[in-house]
């Protein structure tokens, strides 16, 4: 791709990153020049798909949308993107080597949005958690790189990165209970809504607030 609209590429993804997490973005702003930018596509590329579920346009979405999103997907990891912000995970994407798995994980937790509002129990959200945060942990190791002399085992960080993705979904859920439930949807577990004598209408109703 022409260098100079791979820099305005990564340079969208910016301003989207800046945009819809900050603290992320200041964050970014700590690591080298290619790390940046690779975090910047990827926080990009998956803002796009959140903002398909939870955003203006969410009423619309449906399965076989994410199905199309799904193979466009697999056209970025083969190097044929679609559009410019495409292009930047491409790149970051031959520059990292990320596998692909990660990213269709990512996008089975926003299908569960189109079809599932409520949960029985903690191992249910927690694979909803894993699904949209954890994998993010996943994607993001080989971008942030794992020291030569490191006495921890790659896989304890992969597993530390996956819990801190899931702790901070378990916090974003916690933080917008409200929010989520004039959308309908309850992500609070509902038998630990029993053990305090709650109910899914009491929580659509805002009681305790």
């Amino acid at each position: 791709m022409n260098p100079k609209l791979l820099e305005e590429a990564y340079k969208r993804c910016r301003n989207i990153c800046s945009e819809y997490a900050r603290t992320y973005y200041l964050a970014s702003l700590l690591m080298t020049k290619q790390r940046q930018k690779a975090i910047w596509a990827i926080y990009a590329w998956g803002t796009r798909i959140d903002e398909m579920v939870d955003g203006p346009n969410a009423v619309y979405m449906s399965k076989s949308f994410l199905d199309r999103w799904e193979e466009r997907l697999e056209d970025i990891f083969d190097g044929r993107p679609y559009d410019i912000l495409d292009a930047a995970l491409t790149d970051t994407v031959s520059n990292f080597c990320l596998d692909i798995k990660s990213f269709k994980e990512m996008i089975e937790g926003m299908r569960m949005d189109t079809w599932k509002s409520r949960y029985k129990n903690f191992q249910e959200l927690y694979l909803y958690c894993y699904y949209v945060a954890g994998t993010t942990g996943i994607i993001t190791v080989p971008v942030m790189g794992i020291a030569a002399e490191s006495s921890v085992s790659a896989k304890s960080i992969y597993n530390a990165a996956i819990h801190f993705g899931i702790a901070n979904q378990l916090t974003n859920i916690l933080r917008d209970v409200g929010e989520d439930a004039l959308r309908g949807r309850i992500y609070l577990p509902q038998d630990e809504l029993e053990q305090f004598g709650l109910s899914v209408d009491d929580v659509l109703r805002k009681k305790g607030d």
